[in-house]
């Protein structure tokens, strides 16, 4: 698919582009090339037709880029230390689900949910205990305890008081 030329983007045009550009989860850049578009004229469109929708969609993705690589470095280095300690780890990367890591050891499973602040919302713990109690697992919460904390400290905590 060649380039657009903008001058035969109507506004409404864009703004079809603009909502579905807003709910992916892809930079401007690939979506821009999978449409057609050149990135930067895509971009000018944007900023042309929504000036402050375009610059908050661009921070918001930003963010959310920025959140999941800290999670995921602190995955990482969960899993690492479960390693040394002599535990076989699963990581379940992208899932959005209740389960970060899995972490087996003879006569142990661990069900790791990740959470850089240590806050988790009440019915996502009672998910991982539920699930925790159908297989015979520990709910686990791990965190760095002050979210801020340029340390490599891990906190476990076992949710549900299970033993």
């Amino acid at each position: 698919m060649g380039m657009r030329n903008t001058l035969k983007i109507t506004e409404e045009e864009a703004r079809k582009l603009f909502r579905i550009w807003s709910n992916c989860g892809i930079p401007l850049n690939i979506f821009a090339k999978r449409k057609g578009f050149g990135y930067l004229e895509l971009r000018r469109i944007f900023r042309r037709y929504f000036p402050d929708e375009y610059e908050l969609q661009v921070e918001l993705k930003r963010t959310r880029h920025l959140m999941y690589k800290r999670g995921r470095r602190f995955e990482y280095l969960t899993r690492d230390y479960l390693k040394q300690k002599g535990y076989f780890v699963l990581r379940s990367p992208l899932s959005r689900g209740i389960v970060d890591l899995v972490a087996i050891k003879k006569g142990e499973i661990l069900l790791i949910q990740c959470k850089s602040t240590g806050q988790m919302s009440k019915p996502d713990q009672m998910k991982l205990i539920n699930l925790a109690i159908s297989i015979g697992g520990k709910p686990i919460l791990a965190s760095r305890g002050e979210y801020f904390a340029r340390t490599n400290k891990i906190i476990f905590r076992e949710l549900g008081g299970l033993v």
